[in-house]
């Protein structure tokens, strides 16, 4: 059980913030797990969880924390209450995403985060970057997200909103779909 819970924990970080050239550990991982499992119907908890994930050199590539976190065997899902999750870049601050809760669809390789969504970051010429909406839909593999709902970005002195919004977590560039309005300071 102590193995299975190892794996686990391995498995849900990946594949929350993989990146591509660890996608294929992440599915030996879970395939490994599915197979030690005994229970198909079983749900396994984790309290105070901390994932840090590195590249081949060390450097930190991401790191997720939440107080709680629960794996579903049969839905291959993991959900996290309160998780803050860092994007690491090169000699750029990281990039922060909160929400109320963060649900992976482990097969589909997509987390969806729910309820007071708000991604920042420290941008070009060190100003602020915070965008922040309801739900947010990201794609692992491509570190993209996206969102149907009101969204509202705010970069230094500027403010803009809109109804649905494409972004791209690594480059922090975003449009939004419709319904756009704001005020731009230089």
């Amino acid at each position: 059980m102590l193995k299975s819970s190892l794996l686990l924990t391995i498995a849900i970080g990946l594949s929350v913030l993989a990146a591509n050239h660890l996608l294929s550990v992440e599915a030996r991982f879970m395939q490994q797990l599915l197979a030690e499992t005994e229970q198909a119907e079983s749900t396994h908890v984790f309290t105070d969880f901390l994932l840090v994930n590195t590249d081949t050199s060390g450097l930190k590539e991401s790191e997720i924390q939440s107080p709680l976190t629960r794996y579903v065997v049969h839905r291959n899902e993991t959900t996290l209450d309160s998780p803050t999750m860092l994007l690491y870049r090169d000699e750029r601050p990281p990039v922060s995403l909160t929400a109320d809760t963060a649900i992976i669809d482990h097969e589909k390789n997509k987390t969806t985060l729910r309820h007071n969504v708000e991604i920042s970051s420290t941008g070009h010429k060190n100003k602020r970057m915070r965008m922040t909406t309801d739900s947010l839909l990201i794609d692992n593999t491509n570190q993209t997200a996206q969102t149907e709902s009101h969204a509202n970005v705010y970069y230094g002195n500027s403010h803009m909103q809109g109804v649905g919004m494409e972004f791209e977590l690594k480059t922090e560039q975003f449009k939004f779909l419709s319904e756009v309005r704001g005020t731009y300071e230089n």
